[in-house]
């Protein structure tokens, strides 16, 4: 068995459940996918850091054109960077064409052409 320490669920990327059924018992397999994170001893800036993992995952289909990017709070407390990197690593992925920003709507994965 294995047991995972200082997980948190922010921590967590997507967390998939499934039974096993077996004639003598019920077995539950829980598989954690943990979030890329970013870190301040690398020497790429945190918010370049961040647009990267946002960038690879609209790359990867993860994230699909014209679907929300998750909220500032959310990407602050995810990645644990501060509100001014989050909204840097937006400007940068506006700036490489990959989002859209709507006043008072969000930000948006950029439609493919």
């Amino acid at each position: 068995m294995l047991a995972l320490t200082n997980v948190q669920a922010k921590d967590v990327h997507t967390l998939d459940v499934y039974l096993l059924d077996n004639p003598e018992h019920v077995q539950i397999l829980c598989v954690l996918t943990l979030a890329p994170m970013t870190s301040p001893l690398n020497n790429v800036p945190l918010y370049r850091q961040l647009a990267d993992l946002l960038a690879t995952q609209i790359e990867e289909g993860k994230l699909r054109p014209g679907q929300p990017l998750p909220s500032e709070l959310h990407l602050q407390q995810t990645y644990g960077v501060a509100r001014g990197t989050v909204r840097m690593a937006m400007r940068e992925l506006r700036d490489r064409g990959l989002v859209v920003t709507i006043h008072a709507r969000g930000t948006f994965v950029a439609e493919r052409h």
